[in-house]
């Protein structure tokens, strides 16, 4: 995997890794094992939600399957610095999409 590679062939100070929730658990994995195993290249975190195992497209944070209480706690106890958000498919209006997405993140960090 590449972030292995990258992670014993640079230095933590000079390279960190920037994990997309989405991808990682799209794969079948969880992003809280992933983070675990990198604890120290984590200042940055892509939140994306996946509504189920079985239907992954995106949805607004909280409203899926990935937890993100778990790795907000994580990202807190790693020195993560931002949590940047994404989306791409929308069920609701954009901006009450990202709205709701706002709130939750609000409410667990």
């Amino acid at each position: 995997m590449v972030s292995t590679f990258l992670q014993k062939n640079t230095q933590a100070d000079l390279v960190c890794l920037q994990i997309d929730t989405y991808w990682v658990e799209h794969l079948g994995l969880k992003s809280v094992d992933f983070m675990k195993k990198y604890p120290d290249r984590l200042p940055l975190l892509h939140i994306k939600e996946m509504k189920s195992f079985e239907d992954k497209r995106c949805t607004e944070i909280g409203k899926g399957v990935i937890d993100f209480k778990e790795i907000i706690k994580l990202g807190k106890e790693y020195g993560t610095i931002w949590y940047i958000v994404e989306q791409e498919d929308f069920d609701i209006p954009y901006y009450k999409s990202i709205e709701e997405s706002l709130k939750y993140l609000k409410s667990i960090i």
